[in-house]
């Protein structure tokens, strides 16, 4: 799923639309901050590293 250009979902089609991750973007273009896998906040992983070390 999209906002404008920018990839904020991604869902299985074959499983009736399931979530499958959830990114939370940067203030730039294409900069993905956060993924969160599944439908909860619970799992979460870092696109990169930030200066203080997570």
């Amino acid at each position: 799923m999209y906002d404008g250009d920018e990839l904020i979902a991604e869902y299985d089609k074959a499983s009736a639309g399931t979530m499958l991750n959830r990114y939370v973007l940067g203030i730039s273009e294409d900069d993905p901050l956060v993924k969160y896998q599944g439908s909860s906040a619970v799992t979460r992983a870092h696109q990169r590293v930030s200066s203080v070390g997570y």
